[in-house]
């Protein structure tokens, strides 16, 4: 067990030392649990659920102005018919292959 000391700010900030820092892999923008325990405060580095790890990865595309209706609307039908179509196209091989037919001979 080792004994480190920080000052309070103003703000109620403290500082981890570095060294403390460095041996539990603390970093920038890791979030930190305060435990109370009677007159004592227990500090602990959380883990995070998959949730907490990935929050905010999609900031970078918050500045990406969004789709007005219509297009959104055309993009969806567009996949929805490219994905149907791929449907079709396998129901056809699957058909072929069990009918003995093959899929890749001239018509």
């Amino acid at each position: 067990m080792s004994f480190h000391t920080s000052v309070v700010t103003r703000k109620g900030q403290i500082t981890i030392p570095a060294d403390l820092r460095r041996e539990l892999g603390i970093t920038i923008g890791d979030q930190i649990d305060f435990e109370r325990d009677g007159d004592r405060i227990r500090l602990e580095k959380r883990s995070g659920s998959i949730v907490d790890r990935i929050f905010g990865i999609g900031r970078p595309y918050a500045q990406i102005p969004p789709l007005d209706p219509a297009e959104e609307g055309r993009l969806y039908e567009e996949a929805v018919a490219e994905e149907n179509w791929a449907d079709l196209e396998q129901q056809r091989r699957d058909w072929e292959r069990e009918n003995g037919r093959d899929s890749t001979a001239s018509v």
